[in-house]
């Protein structure tokens, strides 16, 4: 009896393992074709799509590759550069990390999950109507970058804190429709569209200070010139806070290569590392 005991608890013991164990998806397990995955027809939940398969590299998520898996968690590959229609649709994420040189959010791609926070890279041009539709996002931030637009992507979510950019020119209807939102600051130099918020939201305009870096791309050291003296912050294309400092010359000599956003209260604007 407590031998049979010891064999039940053990097998428990190696099912939850491997319920909750990280699974890197394999060649056989997807559709693969001109670097990007089609379909996935694996059965694990909590996955990494390799950077690369079978010697190619993976630059895309096709249409509906991964929608209704039951996914728990998803690490994408660094070199995508499209996340196409409905690619995650219907999962159960609750985070994700768009990688810094993704350039398309397609129509639907992370629809109907439990996500509840999302940085949008520098690098994304275009996001597509109901791309985050129906999650639990109560947190989204913009960089500033490529995105000109926001149509109705964030719709009927949980947002109560977004941050946008002065880079993005318009916000159009029933962008931000059904959050939780009381009041917003956007820069004054962005159009916004009747009906993007819900009507009991308050906006706020600002003017933007402006910000300039010198030199600008830098290998040791750059200036920041600007009226204000609030605490000056790096962060990388995907958002993670890099280095914080008081003083407006900064020692950037350890930063790998690459390109950086800077932000002094809600003032921001980018820079190259050589």
């Amino acid at each position: 009896m407590i031998n049979k005991k010891q064999t039940l608890i053990s097998l428990f013991i190696l099912v939850s393992t491997l319920g909750f164990a990280q699974h890197t998806i394999t060649l056989e397990e997807v559709s693969f074709k001109d670097g990007r995955i089609w379909e996935y027809t694996g059965t694990a939940t909590n996955i990494i799509i390799p950077d690369s398969l079978d010697g190619e590299l993976v630059t895309g998520i096709g249409s509906n590759a991964f929608r209704n898996k039951n996914l728990t968690d998803v690490i994408l590959p660094s070199g995508i550069t499209i996340i196409d229609v409905h690619a995650f649709r219907k999962n159960k994420l609750t985070k994700i990390i768009i990688p810094p040189k993704v350039k398309t959010i397609s129509l639907g791609a992370f629809a109907y999950n439990n996500l509840t926070e999302i940085t949008i890279p520098s690098s994304v041009e275009n996001i597509y109507r109901y791309a985050f539709i129906k999650n639990n996002i109560s947190k989204v931030i913009i960089l500033e970058g490529a995105l000109k637009t926001i149509n109705n992507v964030f719709l009927y979510n949980k947002l109560t804190e977004v941050t946008i950019p002065n880079s993005v020119e318009i916000i159009y209807n029933s962008a931000f429709i059904g959050n939780q939102l009381t009041e917003i600051t956007i820069p004054s130099t962005i159009e916004v569209r009747e009906n993007a918020f819900d009507s009991d939201v308050t906006i706020i305009r600002k003017e933007e200070i402006q910000i300039s870096i010198y030199p600008n791309p830098s290998t040791h050291y750059i200036t920041v010139q600007s009226l204000s003296d609030e605490i000056i912050n790096i962060y990388s294309v995907t958002g993670t806070l890099i280095m914080s400092s008081e003083s407006k010359t900064i020692d950037i000599s350890e930063l790998p290569t690459g390109v950086y956003l800077l932000k002094q209260g809600e003032s921001s604007t980018r820079f190259i590392k050589e």
